[in-house]
């Protein structure tokens, strides 16, 4: 199996679970605005104003993000807008821990709420972001057949 192969089955198959993840993590926020929009203001990092239209637009992402990832279209841009959305997610819950927040990160819905639960979203978060990262910039090794306009992830 060449190098090439490799990154071609670990991106597709980072593709296709992180997708799948973000697919999810949207879904299950739709029709749930205001209670999303309550464990936003616990972050206590955004105006007021701006909670009500990141807690319909956040779950619009995801799923967008998710189904893009799913299809296999723009692969590097979705895996770069993937690695964005999970570097803002991991900055924001360090934030959180680090000022000693007790709340449901609101991730996939109601999560148990502990004083470990701010920390453990963080580090599965931090762990997802490596596997999207690694797979974004592995995107860049995968070369194009002759007169082939995308990848052959």
């Amino acid at each position: 199996m060449t190098r090439q192969q490799i990154w071609s089955y670990y991106i597709r198959a980072t593709r296709l679970i992180f997708g799948g993840c973000f697919l999810y993590a949207g879904l299950v926020k739709f029709g749930h605005e205001q209670e999303f929009a309550d464990k936003i203001v616990l972050y206590q990092i955004m105006p007021n104003i701006l909670v009500s239209p990141l807690a319909f637009t956040i779950p619009v992402m995801e799923v967008m993000l998710g189904g893009v990832l799913l299809s296999g279209w723009r692969i590097r841009s979705s895996l770069f807008g993937a690695t964005t959305l999970l570097l803002i997610f991991v900055l924001t819950l360090f934030q959180a821990g680090m000022r000693g927040l007790v709340i449901d990160c609101g991730c996939f819905g109601n999560e148990a709420v502990s004083p470990s639960g701010v920390w453990f979203a963080f580090f599965r978060d931090t762990v997802f972001l490596a596997f999207v990262g690694v797979a974004y910039l592995g995107s860049y090794s995968i070369r194009k057949a002759p007169g082939q306009t995308t990848g052959t992830i």
